[in-house]
C-alpha cells in the first residue's frame, strides 16, 4: 500500500491560516446564488455550499465529520448563519441530492465505470515505465481530474493500482522469464543465495551502487562492471 502523503491524493490540512480560509473557503456571489437556489432552510443552505467548497477544493465529497471546523466555521461565519445551526442532523437523501447539483454545477462526473476504465488503462500503460505505486496513483489522479471525473476514496484508488500493478509486473516476468533456458535461470536464482563463505548474496553484489568519485573507487566499479558483463 502507498502512503498517502506521498501521493498527490487531496486532504485536508491539519490547520488553515485565516488568509488560507479566505482565499480558498470563501464563497463567491454566483456560489452563493447557487446554493440558495437549490436549498431550503439554513442548515441545507449551509452544507450545500461546504459541500461545494470542499469539492472544489479536493474533487471528491468526504463524510461532514471530517471536515475541518476551521472551515465550517468560516463559512458559516460569512454566510452569517447563527452558531446554534449545524450539520449533525442533515438528511442522508438531502445530502445526496446536494452532491448531483453540485456535480452537475462544476461540470464532473461521479466516479463510474467509464472512470474504472480509464484508471486501468493508465495504469497498465504507465506500470510499463514506472514501478512506484504513489507515482501511479498520481498519473491516475491527474488523468482523472483532466477528464472531469470525481475521485474515488484513496483506499480503492490505492487497492486498484496496487492490484494492476502486480499484474503488469507478472506480465513483464513472464516475457523475460521465457526468453531465458533454465541454465540462465538456475544462474540468476544462484545469485540470491548465501554461501558458508559470503555474508551476502550475489544479488546485493548486483545491485551495489557506486561510491563517491576517486581514483580506486573508479577502479572497483571497473572491475563491478566487467563482473556484471559476465
Amino acid at each position: 500500500m502507498a502512503s498517502i502523503e506521498r501521493t498527490a491524493y487531496p486532504r485536508f490540512k491539519r490547520y488553515y491560516t485565516l488568509a488560507e480560509l479566505t482565499e480558498i473557503y470563501t464563497p463567491t456571489p454566483k456560489e452563493i446564488a447557487f446554493a440558495l437556489g437549490v436549498s431550503q432552510g439554513e442548515a441545507n443552505y449551509l452544507s450545500m455550499m461546504v459541500l461545494l467548497k470542499v469539492f472544489q477544493r479536493l474533487g471528491y465529497f468526504p463524510k461532514l465529520a471530517d471536515i475541518s471546523f476551521q472551515i465550517i466555521n468560516h463559512i458559516q461565519s460569512f454566510l452569517k448563519i447563527p452558531e446554534q445551526i449545524n450539520l449533525n442532523k442533515i438528511n442522508p437523501r438531502t445530502l445526496s441530492r446536494q452532491k448531483i447539483a453540485i456535480r452537475s454545477q462544476l461540470n464532473v462526473s461521479s466516479y463510474n465505470d467509464q472512470a474504472d476504465q480509464l484508471v486501468k488503462q493508465m495504469v497498465f500503460q504507465s506500470a510499463l515505465v514506472m514501478d512506484n505505486p504513489a507515482d501511479l496513483i498520481n498519473v491516475t489522479i491527474e488523468e482523472l481530474v483532466k477528464e472531469r471525473y470525481e475521485l474515488p476514496p484513496f483506499l480503492t484508488l490505492d487497492r486498484l493500482v496496487c492490484h494492476l500493478r502486480n499484474q503488469v509486473n507478472q506480465q513483464l516476468f513472464s516475457e523475460v522469464t521465457s526468453q531465458l533456458s533454465l541454465e540462465e535461470q538456475e544462474r540468476f536464482n544462484e545469485l540470491l543465495n548465501s554461501h558458508s563463505n559470503r555474508e551476502r548474496s550475489f544479488y546485493n553484489d548486483l545491485k551495489k551502487l557506486p561510491k563517491r568519485s576517486s581514483r580506486n573507487h573508479l577502479n572497483d566499479l571497473l572491475i563491478h562492471l566487467t563482473w556484471l558483463e559476465t
